[in-house]
């Protein structure tokens, strides 16, 4: 057992040091939301030095909070992946060199960013957003949090990071694992929600020094904790992948420098991207749906990287034939809105990709044989405008044959006159699209957010438009007439309605669950609401736990915090909150959730010192909860 200068011994001082800590992912004052899913990014090149005594595992598990395990070097991907939250293939990884990480940023990112939070209907699928926030802590015989959700979410996560130093000692791998559940994933001070869905990157080049004394891993595990594992170097990737959770096979990656994190970053960013809450309803498919004879189209504007996609579901879903455009590009959420028609015997499909090319798209599909083809496409005007994301066929004359096609742009905008939403109509010929009309009406309301044609409401024996405007006052529903040659009128009718709609738990006036029926007159003859019993925005915390040991150079230690402000680079523009703790013997927070929501997180990282000492792992993780 070492002893410190003064004769007392060292362990004592860890632990009087340690019990003065707070908690970080359970830690309110330290920016934690406790309603936030959780995860722990554990980076280590060394078994744990200590032992999981705690049950560090167990406790995260119990958490629900989501462990990826990064093994680096000699350490075994085994002890990696014990590290790791189920499933833990899927969450422990194993590089050969510090240098690999930047190899796994992109994998780690995307399974960072694809973690969903437990209560809530996921957002791509139903207008709420992923939050994703990140914690970083470092590891050796030490543990120190280098940048929390507090500081991730206030933009002082990368900072520290940067800053962070690198500790040259022992891998406490178990007790830093703890660690970050006490004081980051548990912690609502370190600005991590309790509701979140959690995660767990750990780098390491080595076999953990600790051992699982407080069974972490089986906490970590029983509060649904992702954990991913990335091996560098020497270190095997069946020594680490423990540390990471199931499936292990996915979630244990093995570089051989730590330069190979950056091949790593888009595998691990996916994983991140794609961490579902167990009770969420997801929904990417069934964005819009729409009914034809005997079968069903539904959107699915998550699939294939989100550039989306058609399903068709025919008989009593027995066949299901994916419908795609391959001329659209990822995070294009085709798929977003749909409209069937015909035209002289053809069948038309038209969908939408509101984020395709930046400025939207239409894609025209006609069906032969059984099989949508594409044939056509109609782009949109203005960057950012979501041009597609509604869309209605008009059969103006009521013959059975679709005239014009209305597609609504409600991010469209205009200064002088002032516009807020535009709806575009397009006269469907035999070879062409041709456009007739843009209408802009509201100022601050996202007009065209939907548009519907509707039977002939003023006895003309022309089919009518309305084009909601979600955002004017309470919501505006506008009427237009239809034109045999235009399509529409583009003088609304002088009959509008805009009856008093509820906001929804949001707060942010979008109807949610209601339904009113109006006569032609447009008197309310009767609605309805729906009652949703969980509406909660999703939240993730996630803290890195990475490596301080003295197994890692100084230049490997600097690849580590890279790779770290790299990560949370990415997916800056999520809601999810980060920290950071470096582990060794000892542990220290390097910034927490409050610093990353400040802006202070990369300034921590960067500040960041090394503690090259043991690798404490488990006690680690114990710090974290």
């Amino acid at each position: 057992m070492p002893a410190s200068r003064n004769g007392q011994n060292a362990w004592e001082l860890i632990l009087s040091g340690y019990k003065k800590r707070k908690n970080l992912l359970n830690n309110v004052s330290s920016g934690a939301n406790p309603n936030a899913q959780k995860a722990l990014v554990i980076i280590t090149d060394g078994d744990p030095s200590d032992n999981d005594k705690e049950n560090v595992l167990s406790r995260c598990d119990e958490q629900n909070i989501i462990r990826y395990s990064i093994g680096v070097g000699k350490v075994s991907l085994s002890t990696v992946t014990q590290l790791a939250s189920e499933p833990k293939h899927n969450n422990a990884f194993h590089i050969q060199q510090y240098s690999g990480l930047l190899g796994l940023l992109d994998n780690l990112q995307k399974k960072i960013n694809n973690i969903k939070g437990s209560k809530e209907a996921h957002g791509r699928n139903g207008f709420s957003v992923i939050h994703q926030e990140f914690a970083a802590v470092q590891f050796s015989s030490y543990l120190r949090t280098v940048f929390d959700f507090n500081d991730y979410q206030n933009g002082f996560a990368e900072e520290k990071l940067m800053k962070e130093r690198h500790m040259k000692s022992l891998i406490n791998t178990h007790r830093a694992i703890n660690y970050v559940l006490k004081n980051l994933l548990n912690n609502v001070s370190s600005g991590a929600n309790p509701n979140a869905q959690k995660a767990l990157v750990i780098v390491t080049d080595g076999e953990p020094s600790d051992n699982d004394n407080e069974n972490v891993l089986k906490r970590g595990d029983e509060q649904n904790i992702v954990r991913y594992i990335v091996g560098v170097g020497k270190v095997s990737l069946s020594t680490v992948i423990h540390l990471a959770s199931e499936p292990k096979h996915n979630n244990a990656f093995h570089i051989q420098q730590y330069s190979g994190l950056l091949g790593l970053l888009d595998n691990l960013q996916k994983k991140i991207n794609n961490i579902k809450g167990s009770k969420e309803a997801h929904g990417r498919n069934g964005f819009s749906v729409i009914h034809q004879e005997d079968s069903v189209i539904v959107g699915s504007v998550g699939s294939n990287d989100w550039r989306g996609s058609l399903y068709e579901v025919t008989g009593s879903g027995s066949k299901e034939t994916q419908i795609i455009d391959p001329a659209v590009s990822r995070d294009s959420y085709m798929g977003y809105s749909s409209v069937l028609g015909m035209r002289h015997g053809v069948a038309l499909l038209f969908s939408g990709a509101p984020r395709a090319e930046r400025t939207g798209l239409v894609t025209l599909f006609t069906k032969k044989e059984s099989t949508w083809t594409v044939t056509g496409h109609i782009s949109g005007e203005q960057v950012g405008s979501y041009f597609g994301a509604s869309l209605s066929l008009l059969d103006v004359d009521s013959d059975g044959d679709s005239d014009f096609l209305l597609v609504g742009a409600p991010l469209f905008y205009q200064s002088q006159p002032r516009a807020d939403g535009r709806l575009y109509v397009y006269a469907l010929s035999e070879q062409h699209f041709q456009k007739t009309l843009n209408v802009s009406e509201s100022t601050t309301g996202r007009f065209a957010a939907s548009v519907s044609s509707l039977k002939d409401l003023n006895g003309d024996s022309l089919s009518d438009v309305a084009v909601g405007a979600t955002l004017e006052n309470e919501g505006v529903v506008y009427l237009y007439l239809g034109d045999a040659t235009c399509g529409i009128n583009p003088e609304h009718a002088p009959e509008s309605c805009g009856p008093y709609f509820s906001p929804e738990c949001d707060g942010n006036s979008y109807l949610i669950g209601a339904c009113y029926q109006f006569n032609s007159s447009l008197q309310a003859i009767s609605n309805f609401t729906v009652a949703y019993q969980e509406c909660t925005k999703r939240e993730v915390n996630v803290v890195f736990l990475f490596d301080g040991s003295s197994s890692m150079r100084t230049h490997e230690f600097q690849m580590n915090k890279d790779f770290i402000k790299n990560v949370m680079k990415e997916l800056s523009d999520s809601s999810i909150k980060f920290a950071a703790v470096q582990f060794s013997s000892d542990l220290r927070t390097v910034f927490d959730f409050n610093d990353y929501q400040n802006g202070f997180a990369e300034e921590k990282l960067m500040k960041e010192r090394h503690m090259k000492s043991l690798t404490n792992t488990y006690r680690a993780i114990n710090y974290v909860l």
